[in-house]
């Protein structure tokens, strides 16, 4: 039963919230942001059956495309890696419950506490113990790779409302120490300068970066599931054997729908499932660390991203190569590498990495921002119908990351002019910006800028109503309304009233479709941009 008072306190809440709201739309009557004759052709395209709209990756932008290709196409990537499942959505849920209920339920005893509350919560409502939304087949989706010389796809399923997606944040969890603890492990860019700044690295010394070819499609299932369980046994972890199980169920009933068909994958696993880098990171470490330890006395410094290598050699070219074709040798069916060689510079993530001024004068690496030159530099518009401050925090962030990626104030100061050009040109005013770029701190206070700040434990209760931002709702006084009459709460439950805004509905996710056939197209004259 609800505690005394809560209900009480929800209904007249509810009322202040919405007469707030209401007068607030009173005060700041609603002006359509898009005229008749947008509202419409907008309609005309997401009523139009024979066009898809899709994102492009790398988040340049949206693609147009024919159903009938797009469709083409989706079935072609899927074909790879999938099968089709002759069954409906609702008997693929029970069956996925059904055999996860009957490989976990014995394990039970066995398991933390903690550990099994969560999994004996996810067996008995059949919904995500945290959520408690019930369960769904993913809905399968393409980006288009509109930046490669022959066009590409990536697949990406939203594995998020899968039903062993709770198993895989288990997993995560489980994996995450040995990961961290893996020799060749890094957490971001940060992570990265802070171990690559005390490295002394010769002239003849070489950059070599590597990337594994589409690594998340291409990972077979039973090698995946023996090199985690092998590593987690390696690092100590009493959780080897179950995470060994509980991998097993999440790739064996991984599937998605598209185009009105159930997919059953049976190799590689899907880009949104919970546990897929700290899995992918694992495998990856044990496929090749017989490989990278027969080489070692040429690899002075060696970091990896998932999938995107890099490391210092100090060896004779020809070793390299022998190094390169013994990484290619491991498993030529499923591991396959592009390399990238030179003594001066290298690319990794959204840093370049050379011999500059300050290698010459410390032996220490030079470093700048990584910008694609298919980047096209789509920042939030000043007129999109976002917070201000939300606007101020973005370019304070971007600021902030050019000043830790540029170890040289010359690069810091290009690339904070084409930041302020770029943003001009998105029609952000000169006073808005002049503000905003004071707000970061100057390139001399850089090395402060990497030290990690250590999160505050607490259990303080904080209450949240999370809404759809707009300029209506933000004047509504949400806050004060919420907080008025919380005297009717129990006293565990008297705490900080907060409003969260969500980012608002686009135009692009009002037309990219997720899944076929498309739901019927509603009116987009109300919504934001």
């Amino acid at each position: 039963r609800p505690p005394a008072g809560l209900l009480e306190y929800i209904d007249v809440t509810k009322d202040k919230v919405t007469a707030a709201a209401v007068q607030a739309a009173e005060i700041w009557r609603r002006i359509p942001n898009l005229s008749f004759a947008h509202r419409k052709a907008l309609d005309r395209i997401r009523k139009d059956k024979e066009l898809v709209i899709s994102f492009a990756d790398k988040n340049l932008g949206l693609v147009a495309d024919s159903a009938a290709n797009y469709l083409r196409h989706g079935e072609r990537v899927l074909s790879e890696s999938h099968s089709i499942v002759e069954d409906c959505a609702s008997n693929i849920v029970l069956i996925t419950m059904d055999a996860m209920r009957s490989t976990l339920t014995p394990l039970l005893p066995e398991l933390p506490d903690w550990m099994a509350v969560w999994i004996t919560t996810l067996l008995a409502t059949a919904a995500h113990p945290r959520t408690r939304k019930k369960f769904l087949v993913p809905a399968f989706r393409l980006l288009y790779k509109i930046h490669k010389e022959k066009l590409g796809f990536r697949g990406i399923t939203g594995n998020f409302c899968w039903a062993t997606q709770p198993l895989a944040e288990l997993v995560a969890f489980i994996c995450h120490d040995a990961v961290v603890s893996s020799n060749t492990y890094v957490r971001d860019t940060d992570h990265f300068q802070s171990d690559l700044d005390g490295v002394s690295v010769d002239w003849d010394c070489l950059l070599v970066t590597y990337d594994v070819v589409n690594l998340y499609p291409t990972i077979p299932h039973l090698i995946c599931i023996a090199a985690v369980k092998s590593m987690l046994e390696e690092f100590g972890s009493p959780l080897a054997y179950f995470v060994a199980i509980a991998l097993e169920l999440i790739l064996q009933f991984n599937f998605c729908e598209f185009n009105g068909k159930i997919w059953r994958e049976f190799k590689g696993y899907a880009t949104g499932v919970s546990c897929g880098a700290e899995c992918a990171h694992l495998y990856l470490e044990y496929q090749t660390r017989a490989v990278v330890d027969r080489y070692r006395e040429f690899i002075i410094f060696h970091r990896r991203f998932i999938d995107d290598g890099f490391l210092l050699w100090k060896g004779p070219a020809q070793k390299l190569q022998e190094f390169q074709q013994a990484m290619a040798a491991i498993d030529p069916a499923n591991l396959s590498f592009t390399w990238n060689v030179c003594n001066r510079a290298a690319v990794f993530l959204d840093v370049n990495v050379y011999k500059g001024a300050f290698w010459a004068a410390t032996s220490r690496l030079d470093t700048s921002v990584f910008q694609k030159a298919v980047n096209k530099y789509l920042y939030l518009p000043f007129s999109t119908e976002t917070p201000r401050h939300v606007l101020l925090g973005f370019i304070k962030g971007e600021l902030l990351r050019y000043i830790k990626r540029c170890s040289s104030e010359t690069d810091f100061l290009e690339i904070r002019a084409r930041f302020w050009d770029r943003l001009r040109a998105r029609g952000y005013p000169v006073g808005f910006l002049s503000y905003a770029f004071r707000q970061a701190p100057r390139h001399s206070a850089r090395l402060t800028l990497f030290r990690v700040v250590e999160q505050s434990q607490t259990t303080e209760r904080k209450h949240v109503l999370i809404v759809n931002y707009s300029a209506v709702m933000a004047r509504a006084t949400l806050s004060r309304a919420l907080y008025a009459e919380r005297y009717l709460l129990p006293m565990h439950l008297r705490s900080d009233f907060l409003v969260a805004w969500r980012v608002p509905r686009k135009l692009a996710a009002l037309l990219v479709p997720f899944r076929f056939n498309l739901p019927p197209p509603t009116d987009v004259g109300t919504n934001n941009t």
